[in-house]
């Protein structure tokens, strides 16, 4: 009786399993309906509340700003934003605070960061220079296959309460784009790249520098007005030339060594730099001519030690006006 039950309790066995694997697909029909599923699309907005400690030194500025995340609640697959995505070019960052409901049958995500911003300072045009500060968000995760970033571009903005000393904001700007990685990570699925998605903000900031300049290049100016002093001086007056000349070279050294100390370290030829190397060089020839004359003059060639006077006292001063219009101008430009 026992052999017989057993007997006929397999067929019935068999009978169930297949109807279960029948009425479930298998993993491989469920991993092809999702590699077929076109992107999500996330709309990604991004609020920044502060900037602060601009160093240049460090090359790095510091932001707290909100970032938020709109996508359908009964999206096709498990996202969760606020775990995978990630700040890019910081030295380091901070999830503040994180939120996430369902309005609307929309599933509302939001995370508030503190980050440390690594920023190469373009300072060719100091102290009138541009920055573009940039915050990068990249979704480290998904790749763009399955995840898409739609620029929340209403919403998206600077407070208006930002206050950076000696700088005003000039612009801000959201855009997505995708980034294209040289290596796939190790993901078996990949062959060559990977590509994820992103989400750029790009703060502009111009230096109120009018009174920077003052202060920097006032001593400069006064060096070159000694200097071009000697050349309208009669060529006789060998010694006055001499003490001219004299306090101008110690002015535009001191001023530099005062800048230098004042400023940090900047691996850039900046607009006080030209203005200061024009100065020394014009300074030095007007050196030059004043020797120069006073040898004629020595000689007893007076007309042409005043000759050589009159064409350098103005081919100098006209050189050097015109270079500093086209400094400034490509400064403010």
């Amino acid at each position: 009786m026992r052999l017989c039950n057993r007997s006929n309790s397999l067929p019935a066995f068999i009978l169930l399993l297949l109807i279960l694997l029948l009425s479930h697909p298998g993993p491989a029909a469920g991993a092809d309906e999702r590699k077929d599923a076109p992107p999500l699309a996330v709309k990604t907005g991004v609020f920044v509340t502060s900037i602060y400690n601009l160093s240049l030194k460090d090359k790095s500025f510091d932001a707290v700003f909100w970032v938020w995340f709109v996508f359908p609640e009964n999206a096709p697959i498990s996202y969760m934003p606020q775990e995978t995505v990630g700040i890019m070019e910081t030295k380091s960052f901070t999830r503040l605070f994180r939120f996430e409901e369902v309005t609307s049958s929309q599933r509302w995500v939001t995370v508030k960061f503190d980050a440390v911003f690594i920023h190469n300072w373009d300072m060719d045009d100091f102290p009138f220079d541009r920055q573009l500060l940039t915050i990068e968000l990249e979704e480290a995760q998904l790749d763009a296959t399955r995840i898409l970033f739609v620029p929340d571009t209403k919403n998206s903005g600077i407070d208006s309460r930002v206050a950076i000393p000696g700088w005003e904001v000039d612009g801000f700007s959201i855009e997505s784009r995708l980034d294209v990685d040289e290596t796939t990570f190790g993901d078996p699925t990949l062959s060559d790249k990977s590509t994820y998605p992103e989400t750029i903000v790009t703060i502009a900031l111009k230096r109120e520098g009018t009174r920077l300049i003052f202060n920097l290049l006032t001593a400069a100016y006064i060096a070159f007005i000694l200097g071009i002093m000697v050349l309208f001086l009669h060529p006789d007056y060998v010694d006055a030339r001499k003490v001219l000349i004299t306090s101008a070279m110690i002015t535009i050294i001191g001023n530099h060594y005062i800048i230098s100390a004042t400023l940090p370290e900047i691996h850039a030829f900046t607009l006080i730099d030209r203005v200061m190397i024009t100065t020394f060089i014009a300074i030095c020839l007007i050196a030059f001519v004043s020797v120069l004359t006073a040898h004629y003059v020595r000689i007893e060639k007076i007309r042409t030690a005043f000759l050589i006077n009159t064409v350098s006292r103005w081919g100098i001063l006209t050189i050097y006006i015109l270079f500093n219009i086209v400094f400034f101008i490509r400064a403010l430009t």
